[in-house]
């Protein structure tokens, strides 16, 4: 879990790993980043989940939180480079990894209105004709090449 970095006093605190909201603990998680670095999230999120595709494990990363809660910031980043968000920095290590091979990159968004946006050709798709027997249809996938940048 991560809580979003800010300078303000916060009524959301961490407590060894726990999330405490008013001096009550509502959330347990097995580690909690607090206003840690894009660097050092990836090193604790990306990177293993990297390491486990390369591997030939799949792997998964879900951002869940309310509008504001850092879902966008933490997966892309921000304009600077030491703000390169987990996505980034895991497809660069992808592809530095694997050299020469064909990698294919989908970004897409599950709303709770049973919709899917594609984040690459944005627009609503029904989340009921893009899906056929688990398998989704109708989200574009492009070819990542060496050098290119993923912003």
């Amino acid at each position: 879990m991560r809580l979003r970095p800010t300078e303000a006093v916060q009524a959301v605190k961490k407590s060894k790993n726990c999330v405490v909201i008013e001096d009550e603990c509502e959330f347990e998680a097995s580690g909690i980043l607090d206003n840690a670095s894009q660097d050092e999230t990836f090193k604790v999120v990306g990177r293993p989940l990297v390491e486990a595709t390369l591997r030939g494990i799949s792997s998964t990363l879900l951002a869940y939180g309310g509008i504001g809660s850092g879902k966008t910031y933490s997966l892309y980043g921000g304009k600077v480079n030491h703000e390169r968000g987990i996505i980034p920095r895991a497809l660069e290590m992808i592809v530095q990894k694997m050299g020469s091979a064909q990698i294919q990159v989908s970004a897409y968004e599950v709303r709770s209105t049973d919709h899917i946006v594609d984040l690459l050709t944005p627009g609503p798709i029904d989340l009921v004709t893009c899906t056929v027997g688990g398998q989704l249809r109708d989200i574009s996938s492009f070819p990542l090449k060496d050098g290119q940048s993923v912003r």
